[in-house]
């Protein structure tokens, strides 16, 4: 199976299990509603894929990331002897950081992968994203908190910068960031939680 449609595959999975798990456990809110909050729907959340149970955070820590672990919990995500690691994917493509929905107000729209046209897709959703989400606030780029939490995706925050002069499309901040030489100061949005109810 090409890395292609492994990427639609689990990318479109993931998106689906978000919007069965909010309508099975009659989200009301948020995400991060309830006693454990967003730690427990992401883990919640699952399905059963050839006999295994993969959740919404095996899909995207185990599988996407390339095995690379929750951004907070140190180590990898799947143990050495789990079998969903032969899943992982061999290195990640933070893309997919603006291609995975969460339910809530500040993550990017849900859209269908496919397999033939992945590549171009993702950098659409990336271009999407950053068009409607990077600002310009006091001579320095407000981004969202995605970089700074999977921050080791994009090799660090010199590698987030990188990432913007790839990717911001046409707009006041791709103007301001193509004026700055060397340091590019970053400042982190709220991140909204609330449901995305559209």
């Amino acid at each position: 199976v090409t890395r292609e449609a492994r990427l639609a595959f689990w990318v479109n999975l993931y998106n689906a299990l978000v919007i069965d798990a909010v309508l099975a456990f009659e989200v009301q809110r948020s995400v991060t509603e309830g006693w454990l909050g967003i730690l427990a729907f992401f883990r919640r959340a699952a399905y059963t894929i050839g006999g295994q149970r993969i959740s919404l955070e095996d899909i995207e820590h185990g599988i996407l990331r390339a095995n690379r672990g929750h951004p907070y919990v140190p180590g990898p995500h799947f143990a050495s002897s789990d079998p969903r690691r032969a899943w992982t994917l061999p290195q990640v493509d933070p893309r997919i950081h603006f291609a995975l929905n969460c339910a809530s107000h500040s993550c990017p729209p849900i859209g269908h992968y496919d397999a033939a046209r992945i590549d171009a897709q993702l950098d659409l959703a990336t271009q999407g994203f950053l068009r409607q989400s990077v600002i310009v606030d006091q001579d320095r780029l407000a981004v969202s908190q995605i970089m700074k939490w999977y921050a080791v995706d994009f090799d660090g925050l010199d590698g987030v910068v990188t990432f913007l002069r790839e990717y911001l499309p046409e707009g006041d901040a791709r103007t301001w960031l193509d004026t700055r030489q060397g340091n590019v100061p970053l400042v982190l949005q709220p991140y909204d939680w609330a449901l995305n109810t559209a």
